[in-house]
C-alpha cells in the first residue's frame, strides 16, 4: 500500500467483518491476505490499492473473499 504504508510500518486492525464502502480493510481474497480499499462502481465491488502501480481488482461472485478487519491506525517506523 505504498506510499501510505511502507515496509516497517505497523498497521492496527480492528477485527470485524462489517465495513463501509471506501474503508481500508484487511481482507483474505482467494487465500491471499491484502490491505485494500473496497470501492463500488456500477453495482460491482473492487479491491483498490493506494499504490498507483496496481490496478483495482473486481471481486467476482466466484472469489473467496473474507474481510477480517478494518484498518484503524498506521504507525510509522522511525
Amino acid at each position: 500500500m505504498e506510499p501510505k504504508i511502507q515496509d516497517g510500518d505497523l498497521v492496527l486492525i480492528q477485527q470485524q467483518d462489517a465495513y463501509d464502502i471506501n474503508d481500508y480493510v484487511f481482507v483474505v481474497h482467494n487465500d491471499l491476505p491484502k490491505l485494500k480499499k473496497i470501492v463500488k462502481q456500477e453495482e460491482k465491488r473492487y479491491l483498490e490499492s493506494v499504490n498507483r502501480f496496481f490496478d483495482k481488482m473486481e471481486i467476482s461472485k466466484y472469489d473467496e473473499t473474507q474481510v477480517v478487519g478494518l484498518v484503524k491506525k498506521i504507525i510509522k517506523d522511525i
